[in-house]
């Protein structure tokens, strides 16, 4: 039997999710030795590397295997952003299913393959943190009202939340062991 103590390190998932022009791509191009797959063409006025935009869902699966099998490249990967990899992922399942749109699969259906084809990119990005690089993927959150009955009666609370429709199933927070969310109201404290 073989007991251990101390800190082990170990390659890290972050998610940063914020709305749009907060700096999500900013503060993740500051972790050590990033590579952006930037989806949205957002790094263009930052100093770093990266892969030529994903022009499909297979050209970005293309590029984390091409990390995962040359781990000299980066000490981490930044996913920018989730949701525009997201939506490369519901244009590919249209495509190879010749339908329109992912909601003309049927109630829920559409969802449900768009789900499994994003965990295809999850399962690849665990692999790229069995390798020992990091993985930071970024998504743009909106302001949505919800309401939450058994805190206040009645009344209407504002969240933010991940444009994500994968995390409608599995929330942010069971993504990763890291998970940050910063919005405008926040950056104005911190600041002033």
């Amino acid at each position: 039997m073989n007991i251990t103590s101390g800190i082990i390190e170990d390659a890290q998932r972050v998610i940063v999710y914020g709305p749009e022009g907060i700096g999500k791509s900013t503060f993740a191009s500051k972790f050590p030795g990033a590579i952006f797959i930037d989806t949205e063409g957002s790094t263009k006025r930052l100093n770093v590397k990266r892969f030529d935009k994903p022009s499909s869902w297979t050209m970005l699966l293309e590029e984390v295997k091409y990390v995962r099998d040359h781990p000299e490249l980066c000490m981490t990967l930044v996913i920018d952003t989730a949701d525009w990899a997201e939506q490369l992922a519901s244009n590919h399942i249209c495509s190879v299913n010749h339908k329109q749109s992912i909601e003309d699969f049927g109630y829920g259906k559409g969802y449900t393959k768009l789900y499994e084809e994003f965990g295809r990119l999850l399962d690849l990005l665990n692999e790229v943190i069995s390798k020992g690089i990091n993985v930071v993927l970024t998504a743009h959150a909106k302001m949505r009202k919800q309401h939450l009955a058994q805190l206040v009666k009645k009344q209407l609370f504002a969240r933010l939340r991940a444009e994500l429709h994968v995390f409608e199933r599995q929330p942010l927070q069971g993504a990763a062991p890291v998970l940050l969310r910063h919005d405008r109201d926040q950056r104005r404290q911190d600041l002033g």
